[in-house]
């Protein structure tokens, strides 16, 4: 699926499904940069370091709040430089508090500051009135980029799949029928947002059957 993208310089994205140092230098000998979340492919990955400093804080007492609050931005980062045929690569290896901790193994990016995440919620309160809150959190910059593109994924599967997909509407049985109609709905949403993408000033797209008409 990245042949065509080899040797490009371009930087995959990816979730703790992929990530290891063991792929950032598969995919940096193939010419292509990663920033990848880490959870259990952990082989010279310093998970234990990094939590250290960036685990999360449980517990509902007053001091375990107040340890979460005075945690939440904080970051630390192990750098270490390989091989990889001819050339050298420094990788990165770099977790970042909010709330949750998030460990990120990385050959593209740095621990410069970055955009700050911001969480905004409202609460409705019994007498009609609406509270809004919001959450400021300073990030490096390598954590920011993968808080961007990280959903994707998720955004795709969710319009394909979130309210009914179109095998469970097929009422498929047979292994290749239901594959087949997963590809519909491949389909059907990689043009959807090709449409949202390039003639979003032209159309609203709302519904599947204003993208059948179309």
């Amino acid at each position: 699926m990245l042949k065509p993208s080899f040797s490009t310089g371009r930087v995959l994205v990816a979730d703790s499904w992929f990530g290891s140092v063991a792929c950032a230098l598969a995919l940096f000998k193939h010419g292509l940069f990663a920033v990848m979340n880490v959870k259990t492919a952990t082989k010279e990955f310093p998970k234990d370091q990094l939590l250290a400093e960036v685990d999360e804080v449980k517990g509902n007492s007053a001091e375990a709040r107040d340890a979460r609050r005075r945690r939440r931005g904080k970051q630390i980062a192990f750098t270490r430089e390989f091989t990889v045929g001819s050339r050298k690569v420094t990788l990165i290896a770099a977790g970042h508090n909010r709330k949750v901790p998030l460990l990120l193994v990385a050959t593209y990016g740095s621990m410069l500051p970055g955009d700050d995440h911001v969480k905004t919620w409202q609460v409705r309160k019994r007498d009609g009135t609406v509270e809004y809150h919001k959450i400021v959190t300073k990030q490096p910059q390598v954590h920011a980029l993968y808080r961007q593109w990280m959903n994707i994924v998720d955004v795709h599967n969710k319009l394909r799949q979130g309210v009914v997909s179109m095998a469970d509407i097929w009422h498929t049985v047979n292994w290749s029928e239901r594959h087949f109609a997963e590809g519909l709905g491949f389909w059907e949403v990689n043009i959807y947002k090709a449409l949202t993408y390039f003639y979003s000033r032209a159309f609203v797209w709302s519904t599947s059957k204003d993208i059948a008409v179309a």
